[in-house]
């Protein structure tokens, strides 16, 4: 027997077809949604800092908000505490060391000479890190020295202890690594002689 669809069983049909329809193109939307919350997700904890932080000014710049880094957006009187404020909350430590002899104790010579620094937006060459310079990665989490040994593309290696066998390797070319949070060189040139120590 064959089974004959009335005009009501069309309209059913039909009705219930374009409802799963509707209900499909939801579930889509909701499963794209959260594959892009997901994969940003993964992303931010997988990216070095300094690309994460390139990817977050591309995405304020598509939506609209200013670049954190830009000239334009530097910290306002505002954000910045009143400087008897900081005074009186905080103790300002002065060295009792002149090397230049230009009158500024030399903490005071440190902050100015770094603020002039930042001020000009340096770029960092290959000849950033020298054999010697001291690195720490993530504020606190692990500390470094750097070697007088290269890559073939000019990355220093890094000389450290993360209980790896080989102690001295290109840890700036691994897939992963920390975010260096601190760049440091001794010039023992700048340091009075009858301190300095012959190493034995």
């Amino acid at each position: 027997m064959a089974h004959h669809l009335t005009e009501a069983g069309h309209e059913n049909s039909r009705s219930t077809r374009r409802r799963f329809e509707r209900i499909l193109a939801v579930a889509v939307i909701v499963m794209l949604v959260l594959g892009g919350v997901l994969a940003a997700r993964h992303l931010a904890r997988v990216l070095p800092m300094s690309l994460t932080a390139g990817v977050t000014q591309v995405a304020g710049l598509l939506a609209g908000t200013p670049d954190p880094t830009s000239a334009d957006s530097a910290a306002s009187e505002s954000d910045i505490m009143p400087t008897d404020e900081a005074n009186r909350k905080y103790s300002k430590a002065a060295s009792t060391v002149d090397f230049n002899g230009n009158g500024v104790d030399d903490y005071a010579d440190i902050v100015t000479g770094a603020r002039k620094d930042a001020e000009n937006h340096p770029a960092y060459d290959s000849d950033y890190y020298q054999g010697g310079d001291i690195v720490v990665f993530q504020h606190v989490k692990h500390i470094g020295v750097i070697s007088d040994k290269r890559d073939k593309n000019g990355t220093p290696y890094v000389i450290h202890n993360m209980a790896q066998k080989q102690r001295e390797n290109d840890y700036f070319s691994f897939k992963k690594h920390m975010t260096v949070t601190g760049h440091y060189r001794f010039d023992a040139s700048k340091v009075p002689q009858s301190v300095l120590k012959v190493w034995q």
